[in-house]
């Protein structure tokens, strides 16, 4: 009888390959204290990352994980991740330290041919438009990634992330289903324009410095690493009333990701979003609702029946 067989051993040589390249790079930018992040290097980190997609780690006949072979490749790759992962929290500041922005930017330019006199926030505004028309599950297949915002793509936290799961796949010999964040951040579309459309011409001017509805739209789904909102003096506890309502919309195994960005984008600490939220959460009870209405006072009342009223309004039209 054919013995059969699986196709693990490939894909084990498969990750061993991305990350011998990845550290190739990766050395190769800290060596020139980051002067080889350019295109070129991007181009070849979004080549690898293909290979990365392909991969599949779930045994689907029978586990082989005592056979030579296997062990001499599982050694191998878990050295290379290693590496990776060494080096990249050894020089963490060096990556996060890439003006992806500007690179978006000559990119932009130059496939679209453009005149140098054309403003930033003129490409950016184009941008974030043609971002939102890219269909979120077909993002790595689309001719808008493929050929101008893969240079925006942090490819070095990307592959960090998978290092530390395949690590942590191979020391607990266990599998399951990896499923990066940064992926998640790239590809989702956490919450309906029509709500963020409602929020932004109600609430955009109350809550934050002066930003473009696609900007604001775009920020709060997470699809860019460029957009920052600045809140208002005095204005936190009203963003994380904001936060908070936005959350109950999003789906539940999206949630904590969707949240811990947020926060992050904004500067704002858990504890602070947790204590601040509750000062606006609207109360079902009639007369503990007219206390509390009572108890705030001026613009925080104002503010608190429009936040209300919007959310209401938004329901009653999406039958929600």
């Amino acid at each position: 009888m054919e013995e059969k067989m699986n196709n693990i051993d490939a894909n084990y040589a498969l990750i061993e390959k991305v990350y011998r390249v990845s550290n190739f790079h990766l050395k190769q930018e800290i060596n020139s204290n980051g002067d080889c992040f350019n295109f070129e290097s991007q181009d070849c980190f979004k080549d690898i990352r293909k290979d990365l997609a392909k991969i599949e780690l779930s045994e689907k006949i029978f586990p082989e994980n005592d056979k030579l072979k296997r062990k001499l490749l599982r050694e191998i790759v878990i050295g290379e991740i290693q590496m990776y992962i060494e080096l990249y929290e050894q020089y963490r500041n060096l990556f996060n330290s890439y003006d992806r922005h500007s690179l978006m930017f000559e990119q932009y330019k130059k496939f679209y041919n453009l005149s140098s006199d054309v403003s930033n926030k003129d490409i950016l505004k184009n941008y974030l438009i043609e971002l939102a028309l890219v269909e979120p599950n077909n993002y790595f297949e689309s001719e808008f990634y493929n050929n101008i915002d893969f240079v925006s793509v942090d490819y070095h936290y990307f592959f960090y992330r998978y290092a530390c799961f395949i690590k942590l796949l191979f020391t607990k010999n266990i599998e399951i289903k990896y499923e990066d964040e940064y992926l998640i951040k790239k590809t989702s579309t956490f919450i309906h324009s029509s709500l963020l459309f409602f929020v932004y011409h109600k609430l955009s001017d109350i809550l934050f410095e002066p930003i473009s509805e696609f900007e604001f739209i775009s920020f709060f789904n997470l699809k860019n690493d460029f957009v920052s909102l600045t809140i208002k003096k005095n204005h936190i506890s009203k963003v994380c009333s904001l936060i908070g309502r936005l959350y109950k919309f999003i789906e539940v195994d999206l949630k904590d990701i969707w949240l811990e960005n947020i926060l992050k984008s904004l500067n704002l600490k858990r504890s602070t979003y947790d204590s601040k939220y509750s000062e606006y959460i609207k109360i079902d009870d009639e007369e503990k609702q007219i206390k509390k209405q009572e108890e705030m006072k001026g613009d925080n009342l104002i503010y608190y029946e429009k936040l209300n009223a919007l959310f209401d309004k938004y329901n009653e039209l999406n039958e929600i």
